[in-house]
């Protein structure tokens, strides 16, 4: 276990490592690349490590307080030297997020030396996409950006979107800056059927991060012709990957998603410790 006294020492280390596995890990990615230039926006102290074997990283943690304790995929040894490293910075946590079943045994272990519950609020599962296959009977229209004319019809879906997707914490805005961005798509037959959003875009990968069909219009192929519309507009953007989370527990995500070529790569959970 090697702590590191801030964002920019541990992406000199561990950069790389990531980078090499963004689609699994693009959140502690995001995370230290983000704070290597913000860090004194967040509370004292953050937490940056790397878990090491024979001189190789094997995994990573890390915290930018108040937000929980991320890992990526670690051994049950790494997590019980993680917990003792942890616990000399931290006698509390807001909790830890990171992939399945990584992030349960640390909130557990947490939780019963340091007090407190261990509770899940939020799962989703991470598809990934290497080779395209179409759909074979896309619907009438086709995939457009969505224009500042769209505003008040993305700021009402977004709304949607945020209620069934349990993600209380975005905001009806974020939409209107993708939008600005020119990161939102609509899929369009005359009038606007499916949404879609595009929130990540690296040499490695690109992020389908949001996908809403009204429920009037579902059960037509909207979905699965707009994830496969946008999928190969990155890839033709320069994309490498593409990847995308959805609730592992919506059927019809999966259904979409597998039938044109997504992968499962692993659960990631959130969880609060208090």
């Amino acid at each position: 276990m090697i702590r590191y006294a801030n964002a920019r020492d541990f992406l000199q280390r561990a950069e790389s490592w990531l980078a090499a596995r963004e689609i699994d890990y693009g959140m502690a990615l995001t995370s230290a690349r983000n704070a290597r230039v913000h860090e004194l926006r967040y509370e004292q102290p953050v937490y940056w490590a790397t878990i090491e074997e024979a001189g190789a990283i094997v995994g990573c943690a890390f915290r930018t307080p108040p937000y929980r304790l991320g890992v990526t995929a670690l051994s049950d040894t790494a997590i019980a030297g993680l917990l003792v490293s942890v616990g000399d910075v931290y006698s509390t946590l807001s909790g830890v997020s990171g992939p399945e079943p990584t992030a349960n045994v640390v909130a557990e272990a947490w939780c019963r030396v340091h007090g407190g519950k261990a509770t899940v609020r939020f799962r989703q599962r991470l598809y990934a996409l290497r080779a395209l296959v179409p759909p074979a009977r896309p619907p009438v229209g086709a995939l457009r950006l969505a224009t500042e004319g769209d505003i008040d019809l993305v700021r009402g879906w977004s709304a949607e979107f945020v209620r069934e997707a349990r993600v209380e914490h975005v905001q009806a805005e974020f939409f209107v800056g993708l939008i600005r961005a020119r990161q939102v798509y609509v899929w369009d037959d005359g009038q606007p059927r499916c949404l879609a959003a595009a929130i990540k875009h690296t040499s490695q990968a690109s992020a389908i991060g949001v996908l809403y069909t009204p429920a009037a219009l579902r059960r037509h192929g909207y979905g699965t012709a707009t994830v496969a519309a946008l999928s190969q507009e990155l890839f033709q953007n320069g994309a490498r990957g593409c990847y995308l989370y959805a609730d592992p527990d919506d059927t019809a995500v999966s259904r979409i998603v597998g039938g044109m070529g997504y992968q499962r790569v692993h659960d990631a959970t959130d969880i609060d410790c208090c």
